[in-house]
């Protein structure tokens, strides 16, 4: 289905948006600067711009059309597919959980 392999996610998906409004929202939590409407806005933020960017949908899409117009439904085949682009994805999230955990530079 996918046979691109020079697949780029776009910047948006996780992009200095999504990760200020992650790192802000974990730097407030548990201090006196802990709103929940700004808190709250934050984590809509960051799920509006995974849904809008990331094209987890777009893969579903994808996925239906592909098995529907084709006989390569094969449960074996179908997961294989869907998981090299959720796995595409998800190495940036991990990216970026990484970078976070090492502290945030100076």
């Amino acid at each position: 289905m996918y046979k691109t392999m020079n697949y780029k996610v776009e910047d948006k998906c996780f992009g200095p948006d999504t990760q200020s409004a992650i790192v802000q929202t974990f730097d407030d939590w548990g201090t006196s600067n802990f709103d929940w409407n700004k808190e709250l806005t934050n984590l809509m933020t960051v799920i509006r711009q995974v849904t809008d960017f990331c094209e987890y949908d777009e893969s579903l899409y994808d996925y239906l059309n592909y098995c529907y117009q084709g006989d390569m439904c094969e449960p074996q085949n179908m997961v294989q597919t869907l998981l090299k682009k959720v796995f595409q994805v998800t190495t940036i999230a991990n990216d970026f959980a990484q970078i976070y955990m090492e502290g945030l530079p100076t």
